[in-house]
């Protein structure tokens, strides 16, 4: 499922004193400097008239429990995209245009049969349940603006996705360096159905942290949590793939990601009404080639 992000919302120091330990006789006194962590700088970096091809595979298993009855679904969904850069500024600014060069999707449901779309498919033998989808495939390529930032964040925290969404690697940077350990977090609007016709934003909070940096290439992890008060079932199975964990590969001198994986294992109960289930599984890994 996808999700439209809208723009709405969002040391302890520890004084250690070391009392004077007498030492042996005619021993120097000797003071352990701790040395200042290493900080990096997190910037995309863009060349005019370059290409960047992204391959993503998605798995998902859905599952929902009526009484005694239950249906499982299963997804398996693999794209290629191609993202060309055009006109880069001096800030760092990029236009960029992507193509889909192949898309697949199997959809399995409860063991039977999978329904397949395949890219290459003449629309004629493509079937209803698919056909939207060809139809987009079929439309202009989409334009994005990106940021030598990633994506852009306002002042007070909240993610600013364009209505026409932003190119699949990119997430926002934290405004200053950052040391191994520490973090940065972006609050993200979207908007649910809590009614006939009434609709209502819910607020997650995702967070970054810098877990590692070997040779030139940093590993961040990610988390998403909900902060708006949500106690309806039927609205917290809209969340279900809302709030993945996972981590990135971001090559630091290249200024670019090698690598996403996001991870969801969640369930409600009672999202279908009183006796039932929906579970959402998925994991999806999108590379650089």
């Amino acid at each position: 499922m996808t999700l439209k992000l809208r723009q709405t919302i969002p040391l302890l120091a520890t004084a250690v004193v070391l009392i004077g330990l007498q030492s042996a006789p005619n021993a120097a006194d000797k003071t352990d400097a701790k040395e200042p962590a290493d900080k990096y700088l997190l910037r995309y970096h863009f060349e005019p008239g370059e290409t960047l091809r992204y391959e993503s595979v998605m798995q998902l298993m859905q599952q929902g429990v009526v009484g005694t009855k239950s249906k499982i679904d299963n997804t398996l969904t693999r794209q290629k995209r191609v993202f060309t850069i055009g006109e880069v500024t001096e800030d760092g600014q990029a236009d960029v245009s992507m193509q889909f060069e192949h898309v697949r999707m199997e959809i399995q449901s409860n063991g039977e049969e999978p329904e397949v779309f395949d890219s290459t498919m003449p629309l004629e033998n493509v079937t209803k349940k698919f056909q939207g989808t060809a139809r987009q495939l079929a439309g202009a390529a989409p334009k994005y603006q990106l940021q030598a930032q990633g994506t852009p964040v306002s002042e007070d925290g909240i993610q600013q996705i364009p209505d026409g969404g932003q190119a699949s690697f990119m997430f926002p940077l934290p405004e200053q360096e950052v040391a191994i350990g520490e973090s940065w977090k972006v609050n993200m609007v979207i908007n649910v159905r809590i009614g006939e016709g009434v609709k209502r934003d819910i607020t997650l909070l995702r967070t970054y942290t810098l877990r590692s940096v070997e040779d030139g290439i940093a590993t961040i992890g990610f988390s998403t949590s909900v902060s708006s008060a949500v106690k309806v079932p039927a609205v917290k199975a809209q969340l279900l793939q809302a709030t993945p964990q996972g981590e990135m590969l971001f090559d630091i001198a290249k200024g670019r990601l090698l690598r996403k994986e996001m991870r969801i294992d969640r369930m409600v109960i009672g999202a279908l009404g009183p006796g039932t289930m929906l579970s959402a599984k998925s994991s999806t890994i999108e590379t650089l080639n």
